[in-house]
This record gives structure tokens, C-alpha cells and sequence, in this order.
């Protein structure tokens, strides 16, 4: 069963239509501008929670 999945996988990238590369690039784009964001808010709250109890502390 593996190796039908693999055989699959490998028609798959050897024989790529432009349309789906294109997809792919996007989505992959998409996700990554989506996963920086997440991180960049987590940041952002992180900090905001540092200051609050060096604020405190002080």
C-alpha cells in the first residue's frame, strides 16, 4: 500500500501542472504569512505580559 502511495507521489511531482504549482506557491505563501502573523501577535502579547509585571514589580 506504501508503495502505491509513493508511485503516486512521485507521478505527482515528475509530471506538475503549472496550475496546481501555481496553487501550491499561494497557499504555501498564504500559510506562511498566516504563521507570522500568529507569531508576531504571541510576540506581541508576551511582551505586553513582560511589561505589565515589570511594571508591577517596579
Amino acid at each position: 500500500m506504501r508503495y502505491v502511495g509513493h508511485d503516486l507521489c512521485l507521478s505527482h511531482l515528475s509530471f506538475p501542472s503549472r496550475e496546481s504549482v501555481k496553487q501550491l506557491m499561494v497557499g504555501w505563501k498564504l500559510r506562511r504569512k498566516a504563521i507570522t502573523s500568529t507569531r508576531k501577535s504571541i510576540l506581541k502579547y508576551h511582551f505586553e505580559e513582560i511589561m505589565a509585571e515589570f511594571i508591577d514589580a517596579n
